[in-house]
């Protein structure tokens, strides 16, 4: 914000004074200067530019930051031309994210199961509340895996499977 500057002539009362400057701080939310007519002050700033320059650098600066806290990536908000790399970093940082989400929403309704049961039933046996991902984030171990199962020289488990992609007992049916 610029410094509004009010000059008065010499002889004027510290009260007069006082008022003109109440006034002009009444106009503007920052700084004011009074000075009398023939005191020359002048302000010297390191870079020249204008209010709306210094607003929009402001503005750009805290929106990169909410992006980085929330996205906790910046591919999709600052960098203007993507790369291949750089869009893998980003989408491992996200399913990173997403899986730490998912562990947050799942222990928060487990609890509440916990308690619900509690109030209810007393305790005993829990129910637990699981979130399914999308299994397409899985094609490349899902590809691994059939390559493995196909060689011959390996034999993944049932119980691997159901580890592995969320199965149930009555879902896995091993083949002699």
């Amino acid at each position: 914000m610029p410094i509004l500057l009010g000059q008065y002539t010499r002889g004027v009362t510290q009260d007069e004074s006082q008022k003109l400057a109440e006034e002009l701080a009444s106009m503007t939310e920052d700084s004011v200067i009074v000075t009398p007519s023939d005191i020359n002050l002048s302000l010297h700033e390191a870079q020249k530019t204008s209010s709306v320059d210094l607003y929009e650098r402001l503005m750009n600066y805290c929106n990169s930051e909410i992006s980085k806290a929330i996205l906790s990536q910046t591919l999709t908000t600052e960098i203007g031309s993507g790369s291949l790399a750089a869009a893998a970093v980003h989408y491992k940082v996200r399913q990173e994210v997403v899986m730490a989400d998912i562990n947050i929403v799942e222990e928060a309704i487990n609890r509440l199961i916990h308690w619900f049961v509690d109030l209810n039933f007393g305790s005993g046996t829990y129910p637990e509340f699981h979130i399914r991902t999308d299994q397409s984030d899985n094609l490349q171990q899902i590809e691994r895996d059939f390559k493995i199962s196909q060689t011959g020289n390996t034999r993944l488990t049932k119980q691997y499977w159901m580890r592995t992609y969320g199965l149930k007992e009555d879902e896995v049916a091993e083949i002699s």
